[in-house]
């Protein structure tokens, strides 16, 4: 069983579903997802909020949702309600999965502004 390294997330594979890509304006499967490459298509200014998110969430138990801006190649920016789910080892305590899901809100947005 492979734990989640939290002190290097970098180091975590990590996968996106078919609609995850659209979302980021990309076709399935033909952008490398990397910790690193997910942080370079998120918005400059809500980069620290996505790390400080995951930071809390592993200190209070796993769970958080935020609000986040990708950037598309087009440089289009789509904002997603971001929830993910951190699961622990039971018998050492110690973070083992992230899985998490990510709704495109933009139109959402669009119109309560």
């Amino acid at each position: 069983m492979t734990l989640l390294n939290a002190a290097d997330l970098a180091a975590n594979p990590l996968r996106w579903s078919d609609e995850m890509y659209r979302i980021a304006g990309y076709e399935p499967g033909a952008f490398a997802v990397t910790a690193e490459s997910a942080l370079q298509i998120t918005h400059e200014a809500d980069r620290r909020l996505l790390g400080g998110a995951f930071a809390a969430a592993l200190k209070t138990g796993g769970l958080y949702s935020n609000e986040l801006r990708l950037v598309r190649p087009d440089g289009e920016e789509r904002t997603v309600r971001a929830t993910t789910q951190i699961f622990y080892d039971t018998a050492t305590g110690e973070p083992l999965r992230l899985i998490g899901t990510a709704l495109d809100i933009t139109e959402q947005r669009r119109v309560e502004n």
